[in-house]
């Protein structure tokens, strides 16, 4: 939490996928910071929300490809 502080929007869309969508402790880890690095090149202190919907379609991407492969 202390390299990744968020808006309480991008909290809740976390939350959300979180419980919706079966995405692990490991995954959820992954995506935040995926919406760090998203948020950095942004030049966002914050990650928002914007930025935690950009981390979680890459990870919806990376799933549908890895299927694909297998």
């Amino acid at each position: 939490k202390r390299y990744a502080k968020m808006t309480k929007d991008a909290s809740s869309l976390l939350e959300y996928v979180f419980s919706h969508q079966g995405v692990t402790m490991r995954g959820s880890h992954r995506t935040i910071k995926v919406a760090r690095t998203v948020a950095d090149l942004a030049g966002s202190a914050l990650i928002r929300e914007e930025h935690m919907a950009e981390a979680i379609k890459y990870k919806a991407y990376s799933r549908k490809f890895w299927e694909v492969m297998l």
